[in-house]
């Protein structure tokens, strides 16, 4: 689920790294009309090929990324299916380790 809108805005400038992933809005020196982006947190703001160091990004709501959730970061033993090919895939290392 989505989190809330940000509230407290704060402006970030190219060369800062993202807190939080999510949406931003991006708000350029004028040669553009501001849009929004989506961001991952530890991204660095890159800057503008058009405005240089002359846009913003402004947080609009925080998004977590699919991998920084706990419930689907790492191996997914959910299915009867992915169970399966988890089984296998350990017990033919330990085949590979027994011929050792």
């Amino acid at each position: 689920m989505a989190q809330p809108l940000v509230t407290a805005s704060r402006q970030y400038k190219p060369g800062e790294i993202a807190p939080t992933s999510g949406i931003y809005a991006v708000i350029h020196e004028g040669h553009r009309p501001p849009h929004e982006l989506l961001v991952i947190r530890g991204e660095e703001f890159p800057p503008c090929r058009t405005c240089k160091l002359g846009v913003v990004f402004e947080p609009v709501q925080a998004v977590e990324h699919l991998t920084h959730d706990l419930d689907f970061a790492g191996l997914v033993l959910s299915t009867p299916e992915l169970r399966g090919e988890h089984r296998g895939a350990r017990q033919l290392s330990l085949i590979e380790k027994r011929r050792d």
